[in-house]
């Protein structure tokens, strides 16, 4: 699974992030706070 596209829905405290390969293909759904958003990206 090698994720080419993040998508970032902002809020005020959930953030939505979506993740598609080179295909389009979702391949990553995640809902994080905003104060965890940094060490998972990271």
């Amino acid at each position: 699974m090698k994720i080419t596209t993040i998508n970032i829905g902002l809020a005020k405290e959930v953030l939505q992030i979506h993740g598609e390969d080179a295909n389009g293909k979702k391949v990553l759904r995640k809902q994080l706070k905003r104060k965890d958003m940094a060490q998972y990206l990271g």
